[in-house]
């Protein structure tokens, strides 16, 4: 457990840990103020067309199959 306070005994390890997390955190918030005004995505975002339909694939349910055997 963590506590948090003037008397913390939080290890340096998980400190930095957190440190890290948290700037990472921020980097990416400040990337993405950045770019609000462009007119396309980033190449990694694709928009969501409902004309092709869903990207994920049904899960056959095997249990019911062998069920039914």
């Amino acid at each position: 457990m963590i506590s948090w306070g003037p008397e913390n005994h939080t290890p340096d390890r998980v400190k930095k840990q957190i440190e890290g997390k948290i700037s990472i955190d921020i980097t990416i918030t400040v990337r993405t103020q950045e770019n609000l005004n462009e007119s396309t995505p980033p190449p990694n975002i694709t928009r969501y067309n409902p004309n092709l339909g869903s990207p994920f694939k049904k899960v056959p349910n095997f249990k019911r199959k062998q069920k039914m055997a």
